[in-house]
């Protein structure tokens, strides 16, 4: 029921790459956007911009996702609405979705820029100096002011605070009975959270009488 793609063999032995959606009339026609772009201008990597050509476009996410990939590496992914949600050559699915919500990872193409996580709608969901993703969870790193600070959020980029705080001086995921993490604050101690940021008592002064008391509570994932 979404759009169809078509490549065309060329005489150069080249396919050409279109997108078609239907129309109200029951009809396809070209989708009028980016996506349809069989060229694209690229840096060479050494600042120069230069042309580069459509090498294959192709579902992803079982049908959700559309990339347009260019010679290079560089690519487009759209929705299946035909809205771009992000490009570039370090762009990727994250590889497992969270209640039937898709991510997209962008790394940055040039040194210093920022990680960011974007949902299927083109919408940020968290960008940092690194980010690792967990099976129901992001971590973000942000380095304020010479300092690695971390922040931990589900899947629709709403971010967990325990006393009103967001940063913590570190977060370890972990996998017993079910996945859980713990959250370092240098002057409080260790706080455990489950899976759905269920919260397993307060403050706890060490790793090892945090990762006790997730034992002793057991929940079940």
């Amino acid at each position: 029921g979404g759009p169809v793609v078509i490549g065309i063999h060329q005489p150069n032995g080249r396919y050409s790459w279109y997108v078609f959606s239907r129309q109200s009339n029951g009809k396809f026609a070209p989708v009028d956007d980016w996506l349809n772009l069989q060229t694209n201008v690229s840096d060479d990597g050494h600042g120069r911009d230069i042309k580069v050509q459509t090498v294959d476009v192709r579902y992803e996410a079982q049908g959700k996702l559309i990339v347009r990939e260019y010679e290079g590496g560089k690519k487009i992914i759209c929705n299946t609405s035909g809205k771009i949600i992000t490009s570039g050559r370090k762009v990727s699915l994250v590889q497992h979705a969270v209640d039937g919500k898709l991510l997209v990872y962008s790394e940055p193409d040039e040194e210093g820029g920022s990680y960011r996580i974007i949902d299927e709608n083109g919408h940020s969901v968290a960008s940092g100096n690194s980010i690792e993703t967990y099976n129901d969870a992001i971590v973000v790193m942000n380095d304020i002011k010479g300092e690695k600070r971390y922040s931990i959020s589900n899947w629709r980029g709403e971010e967990l605070r325990i006393d009103g705080f967001k940063f913590f001086d570190g977060i370890k995921a972990y996998n017993n009975e079910g996945s859980y993490y713990l959250l370092k604050d240098n002057e409080k101690g260790y706080a455990v959270i489950g899976r759905g940021f269920r919260r397993v008592g307060e403050w706890y002064e060490s790793e090892e009488e945090a990762h006790r008391a997730w034992r002793d509570y057991h929940p079940r994932p």
